[in-house]
């Protein structure tokens, strides 16, 4: 895992990554900034449900929608995972917790009738 620094210059502090192997990376140097190697807590990453499902109750339009925007955010969460995870952080599954994935498993809905998992969790969920 790359450590955290301390970045203190006269206006401000900062922290940032130094994620080069070869040492501290030019540009912070050039700035005059002292260093300090510092313990920060452990950062634990996170993907998200997706918001679009509940677009599955408008009708046909709907479900296309909410069929659509299933994809882009099984894609936006393997990238999130893959960024936290190079970090060296662990990943909480809130996707799956909502079933985001799951259009397959039916649920009875007192107010909509038979509507996929995903679907019902978004809307008692949120």
């Amino acid at each position: 895992m790359p450590k955290m620094y301390a970045a203190i210059s006269a206006q401000k502090v900062e922290l940032f990554t130094c994620a080069r192997t070869d040492g501290l990376h030019a540009l912070f140097l050039a700035l005059g900034v002292r260093l300090r190697e510092v313990d920060l807590p452990l950062l634990i990453g996170m993907n998200y449900y997706d918001p679009y499902l509940a677009f599955w109750l408008q009708g046909e339009g709907g479900r296309a929608a909410a069929t659509d925007s299933r994809q882009a955010f099984l894609q936006f969460n393997d990238t999130l995972e893959e960024i936290y995870k190079a970090g060296g952080s662990p990943v909480a599954d809130v996707g799956g917790a909502f079933s985001t994935a799951d259009f397959a498993t039916k649920v009875l809905s007192p107010d909509f009738g038979m509507i996929p998992l995903n679907v019902a969790r978004i809307c008692q969920w949120t």
